[in-house]
């Protein structure tokens, strides 16, 4: 026996290391590449997933706002005077009380509103209850009528939800 390998045995040893080496080299590769590949279908999947999601989520937006829309044209407010009836040079005070429950999703300001329709100068702002006061000094004004306007903001658009009342005068 032979301590060391013969010729044709030591170049078939090399050939093999060297062929161990090499599928090392390319299973490494191979590994990288299926690994990037897999990488690349999650990573499509996850952005097909997100945009599914920024869809649906626009959508639902637009949902919201349409039903903070309607409802707040769908408002009906009921005044509440503090008496009957009044002399025709008396002060008093009305509650308007929204026909709704809970408070409103969005600010609104009171506006008087001309004879001509359009909104007037502004009475209060920032107002987010579902009810509101208005005093009144009957010698000053023209009629019995109060005409008022709660006018909200939404998506750049105003929207107007009347406030009417009419005083009852005593004879």
């Amino acid at each position: 026996m032979h301590s060391h390998p013969s010729g044709w045995l030591r170049h078939l040893i090399q050939t093999v290391s060297c062929n161990t080496n090499e599928m090392r080299i390319i299973s490494i590769i191979f590994l990288v590449l299926l690994a990037v590949s897999c990488d690349n279908n999650k990573q499509k999947e996850l952005t097909d997933h997100i945009n599914l999601l920024e869809s649906e989520n626009k959508k639902l937006v637009e949902r919201i706002k349409q039903l903070t829309e309607t409802h707040i044209i769908g408002t009906v407010m009921v005044p509440s005077f503090d008496k009957d009836e009044y002399n025709p040079d008396e002060k008093g005070k009305i509650t308007f009380k929204a026909y709704k429950y809970g408070y409103f999703d969005s600010n609104y300001s009171v506006h008087e509103v001309l004879s001509n329709g359009e909104n007037g100068r502004v009475l209060l702002e920032n107002l987010k209850d579902s009810k509101f006061e208005y005093s009144f000094d009957l010698s000053k004004m023209e009629s019995n009528k109060i005409n008022l306007s709660m006018v909200f903001e939404l998506n750049n658009t105003l929207i107007n939800v009347p406030a009417k009342a009419e005083i009852k005068i005593k004879e």
